[in-house]
């Protein structure tokens, strides 16, 4: 199966009919993967986050006490200073944010920010381990990030999609919504057992 946003639009076009490419655009159909494609990310993070965590890592310091996340984040998991998990907390409960020292507590700065608390006082590595936003899918994108069956579910909401298209029955959309969701636990559910500890970790905000 074509691993890439142009692969995926054409096969969405085979099942839909539209080999002349004259009643959907590239970018509608696009715009319908990416739909799906945040769906599943989104669900995805909530129940498996290990899937798709990433990692940052980097230092910081007396001048730099804060690390920019690569992207933006659905949410925080943990942070590790010098290799020890370090506990979040927020900037209502720190009491003096000027405090320096080593760091015991991590909060968002920004919405690419993770600073800490004691501020520190030398410099220090740090791991955040994430998970990103949704990102979305262009045409002249690479491969996909997602197994074929992630996909295969992707190309076929979209499919349905484009028939709903001119309908006027909302109705219809929201079981195809439901539909799909339904699918993405079914196939999150037959996946290796969750680790120890993990899955269904509430998000820093």
């Amino acid at each position: 199966m074509a691993k890439n946003p142009a692969g995926l639009v054409a096969l969405v076009r085979v099942q839909v009919i539209d080999p002349a490419e004259t009643d959907f655009t590239d970018g509608e159909i696009l715009q319908y993967l990416n739909q799906a494609g945040r769906i599943l990310h989104n669900m995805i993070a909530d129940r498996r986050p290990d899937l798709v965590q990433e990692v940052k890592e980097g230092d910081i310091s007396v001048s730099v006490p804060y690390v920019t996340l690569t992207r933006f984040p659905r949410r925080v998991r943990r942070v590790r200073v010098d290799g020890r998990e370090v506990d979040p907390g927020a900037i209502p409960g720190i009491a003096d944010v000027s405090e320096t020292g080593r760091p015991e507590y991590w909060y968002m700065s920004g919405f690419r920010h993770v600073s800490f608390s004691p501020t520190p006082d030398s410099t220090y590595g740090v791991k955040v381990f994430y998970v990103p936003e949704y990102a979305e899918m262009v045409l002249s994108g690479g491969p996909c990030v997602y197994p074929d069956q992630a996909l295969d579910m992707m190309v076929e909401f979209a499919a349905l999609r484009c028939g709903l298209r001119n309908e006027a029955d909302m109705s219809q959309e929201a079981g195809l919504f439901k539909n799909f969701r339904g699918e993405v636990v079914t196939w999150l559910s037959d996946l290796t057992p969750v680790p120890r500890g993990e899955g269904f970790i509430q998000p820093y905000w």
